[in-house]
């Protein structure tokens, strides 16, 4: 069953999973089977660490957008084709494969992997672990 309308909930149970205290404000989906929540879903707005937080009210550029499906970055626009979880030494690492669109040349497409370590407010990422960068979650924007 398809859970909506339940977002404090929701980060709740994936806050616990991931190690993240208070995921909100945000907006969930997820997914109950036999009553119990079995996936869930957390849209937020993540951007550099060198930012200043006031540019979380900003469109800049920089920001990683992560929404249902897929996300939005500095160059491309991505959608989801699967994720992997793994154990860490501090929690799950995660290796989402992307299908991604070059925002400069929607005709430039390419398949994508990228390894997303989630810790409390913030979140590794990259194409490799020698290029992961840090990115803290801003506020939701309604």
């Amino acid at each position: 069953m398809l859970l909506f309308d339940q977002d404090a909930a929701l980060a709740a149970w994936a806050g616990a999973r991931l190690g993240i205290a208070d995921f909100r404000p945000c907006t969930a989906i997820g997914v109950a089977h036999k009553g119990e929540i079995v996936a869930a879903a957390i849209y937020n707005n993540y951007r550099p660490p060198n930012m200043d937080r006031d540019n979380c009210a900003t469109d800049d550029a920089s920001n990683l957008i992560i929404k249902e499906g897929g996300g939005t970055g500095p160059r491309d626009d991505c959608a989801v084709e699967y994720v992997v979880e793994t154990a860490g030494a501090k929690g799950p690492n995660y290796s989402a494969h992307m299908w991604c669109t070059d925002k400069s040349d929607p005709a430039k497409k390419a398949s994508m992997t990228f390894i997303v370590i989630p810790r409390g407010d913030s979140m590794s990422v990259g194409t490799s672990f020698d290029d992961l960068k840090t990115y803290y979650r801003c506020p939701m924007k309604n």
